[in-house]
C-alpha cells in the first residue's frame, strides 16, 4: 500500500476511534445526549470527507505544472473550507437534532487524527516496513 493510502487509512481510524470516544463520553457525562452526538457524526463524517478531499486534491497537485498546481491548490483549500462553513450552518440549522458545539468537535476531529496519525500508523500496519 502506497504511503499516501496509509495515510488515509490513518485518518480515518483515528477520526473513527475520537468519535467512538466521543460518543462514549457523551453517554456517561451528558444528560441530553442526542443532539450532541448526532452533530458528532455529522462533524466527523465532514472530517472524513475532508480527509479524502485533501488527499485527491494532493494527488492531482503533485500531477500538475508548478504554476497551476499552486493555483489549484489554493482554489481546492477554500472549496475545503466553504464545506466546513456550510456544515456548521446546517448543524446552526438544525440546532435540535445536530449540536454546533459537537458539529465543531466532530470537524476539529480531523486536525486531532493529523497528530495522531503516526502513531495510528503504526497500531495499524504493525509490520511493514518504512
Amino acid at each position: 500500500m502506497s504511503p499516501e493510502k496509509r495515510t488515509l487509512c490513518g485518518m480515518f481510524a483515528g477520526i473513527g476511534a475520537l468519535l467512538a470516544l466521543g460518543l462514549v463520553g457523551c453517554l456517561f457525562f451528558l444528560p441530553a445526549s442526542l443532539p450532541v452526538m448526532g452533530g458528532l457524526a455529522f462533524g466527523s463524517a465532514a472530517a472524513a470527507g475532508l480527509a479524502w478531499h485533501m488527499y485527491r486534491t494532493l494527488d492531482v497537485t503533485l500531477s500538475l505544472p508548478e504554476k497551476s498546481a499552486v493555483s489549484y491548490a489554493r482554489k481546492q483549500s477554500l472549496i475545503r473550507m466553504f464545506i466546513m462553513l456550510a456544515v456548521l450552518a446546517v448543524s446552526a440549522r438544525f440546532g435540535a437534532y445536530l449540536n454546533l458545539a459537537g458539529t465543531f468537535a466532530g470537524l476539529f476531529f480531523l486536525k486531532i487524527s493529523a497528530y495522531l496519525q503516526p502513531f495510528v500508523d503504526k497500531w495499524i500496519f504493525p509490520r511493514e516496513g518504512r
